[in-house]
């Protein structure tokens, strides 16, 4: 696989990530009932998110 490849690979990851993120705080505002399920799978989402920023940032070097 190419930079390009894995870069554009990482980038919609992370807006699918970040869409799914939206969506998730958008529910939480409204939610009515125990909200632990949705906000622990939220941050999970978060936590991914990051490692995919690092990722896409180490391969930023390797390319630069």
């Amino acid at each position: 696989m190419k930079l390009a490849e894995i870069q554009s690979a990482i980038a919609q990851e992370t807006t699918t990530l970040e869409t799914k993120i939206e969506r998730r705080k958008c529910i939480l505002d409204t939610y009515v009932g125990d909200p632990t399920r949705l906000r622990i799978e939220m941050e999970k989402w978060k936590s991914e998110l990051e490692v995919w920023r690092k990722c896409l940032g180490w391969i930023d070097q390797v390319e630069g």
